[in-house]
């Protein structure tokens, strides 16, 4: 068995005071991949709850989990612990939400992290410090093995090209009913990527998860290229370098 500690970085905002959740198993969930020149992706949004890992091209690899059930509204640091058949390891992360307001947990880690997560069978993730609960996942080794062989296609970059401060949106619209004409509004958000250059501008916009209307994501996608704003994403001197900006929105 494997016990190892590893310092991460705080990537997402935090939220809240002490809470207990209740230990539960959830089914097998139905897995989507993501790629691009810069990361793969992997995650499950069903059943309340969502798992989202990932690997960047610099050698970094994220985990995100975020249950409905979880409940906490303040900025807070956490140890994150998962174990389960074969593999055991603690990292520092941080408790965070999701757009739509649903609390999880992330970390980010060395890329060589992924290597220390269960063989098979459920994985339990469980938090403590200022924030103490846990969640039986269900097994990861399929994900893990998909985001692994993608892994291997990235175009690697040196910590000169990469950015570790991702775009800030100065603007993503406005949007207003006419942009629309004539399309039915969608049931469900849409998930984007905007690729952003160095001088700010999004160059490129990729769906990451439909809202169920083709029509409305492609006018969505063209509309936020001709009118989102950003400050450009950074490497770590602080340098101006092309990154990528991802989130869910509603309309």
């Amino acid at each position: 068995m494997i016990r190892s500690t590893i310092q991460v970085l705080a990537v997402l905002g935090l939220l809240a005071p002490s809470f207990d959740a209740q230990t539960r198993i959830y089914d097998e969930p139905e897995w989507k991949q993501n790629s691009s020149d810069e990361s793969c992706s992997i995650f499950s949004n069903d059943d309340g709850l969502f798992i989202y890992l990932w690997i960047g091209a610099d050698g970094k690899f994220g985990f995100r989990v975020h249950a409905e059930r979880w409940d906490w509204a303040a900025e807070k640091t956490a140890l994150v612990t998962i174990s389960g058949e074969g593999g055991r390891f603690s990292a520092d992360g941080r408790t965070a939400l999701t757009s739509d307001k649903m609390s999880g947990l992330v970390f980010v880690a060395p890329e060589a992290t992924i290597d220390l997560f269960p063989d098979s069978g459920p994985v339990d993730v469980s938090l403590s410090g200022a924030i103490e609960a846990d969640i039986t996942l269900p097994a990861l080794d399929s994900a893990i093995a998909s985001l692994r062989a993608c892994a291997i296609g990235l175009s690697r970059v040196s910590e000169d090209e990469y950015a570790v401060r991702t775009p800030r949106p100065k603007s993503l619209g406005p949007f207003t009913q006419a942009d629309f004409a004539g399309m039915r509004r969608p049931q469900a958000a849409l998930t984007f990527r905007l690729h952003v250059d160095k001088h700010g501008k999004a160059t490129r916009c990729e769906i990451l998860d439909p809202s169920g209307s083709p029509a409305f994501d492609a006018r969505a996608c063209e509309l936020l290229l001709e009118r989102s704003d950003f400050e450009p994403g950074a490497n770590a001197n602080g340098e101006p370098v092309p990154a990528t900006f991802q989130t869910r929105i509603a309309f």
